[in-house]
């Protein structure tokens, strides 16, 4: 769905905090929704808390779910109950579906106490084929001379200014961010090590690490840059 159909349902949204990598719009109105837009201004995920909204065949936020049921797949246990597999390590059901060519779409269902469904969202993604990689949303071969070996996709509506490298590294900026721009915030970030937050070149940047926002930027090596709603740097030092 595109973002001006969205926001003829539900009016302009807001930008969500805390700050994500992504930029995240909520919008209210039957129940919250969170939205993220990929390049082209189309819904690249939802996530909810709300018990407003379900699935067709009954999955919505607050249903729990039943026992566990063990599945023996190559020989190990493996939980499944109408398409999901339980991940024990994050405590979530997961699903994939194909959409159609490599669009597939992910389905996370996140569980609280007593197998009660706390967060429910959908991600799109492309499934490429080997040697190409989802590139400004579609699939392409790498540029010459690139290393792809350790490429992910950067979060939703941001494109690269410095590919990912093998501890996970990356510096990404919205479209209206040039990257140059975007090398001089990671650059002068090195005077704020010790800092959680920072103001660099107009830019407000805040340390982040698995939801956490009290670490350093010299233990966290990690930052969301932002100025304005259009304008964000995100950069990973791996």
């Amino acid at each position: 769905m595109s973002r001006a159909r969205v926001e003829l349902m539900y009016g302009r949204g807001t930008v969500a905090s805390p700050p994500k990598d992504e930029l995240v719009w909520e919008y209210r109105g039957r129940g919250e929704l969170d939205v993220a837009y990929d390049l082209n201004g189309n819904v690249a995920s939802v996530e909810t808390t709300s018990p407003d909204y379900a699935s067709r065949s009954g999955i919505h936020v607050g249903i729990r779910f039943p026992p566990r049921l063990c599945h023996l797949v190559n020989y190990r246990c493996k939980h499944k109950w109408r398409g999901f597999t339980y991940e024990a390590d994050y405590k979530t059901w997961e699903r994939v579906s194909r959409l159609g060519g490599f669009a597939r779409s992910y389905a996370e269902l996140v569980i609280g106490l007593h197998d009660v469904v706390e967060r429910i969202s959908l991600t799109r993604y492309l499934d490429c084929p080997s040697g190409e990689y989802a590139i400004r949303n579609a699939c392409r071969k790498p540029p010459r001379g690139e290393d792809f070996r350790f490429y992910f996709p950067p979060p939703p509506g941001l494109r690269y200014c410095q590919l990912p490298g093998g501890p996970g590294n990356f510096l990404a900026a919205s479209p209206a961010v040039p990257c140059r721009a975007a090398n001089d915030v990671e650059s002068k970030l090195a005077s704020c090590a010790a800092r959680t937050r920072c103001a660099v070149d107009r830019f407000r940047c805040i340390a982040e690490w698995e939801g956490r926002y009290d670490q350093s930027f010299g233990y966290t090596h990690h930052a969301i840059c932002i100025d304005g709603p259009s304008r964000r740097v995100v950069w990973d030092g791996g």
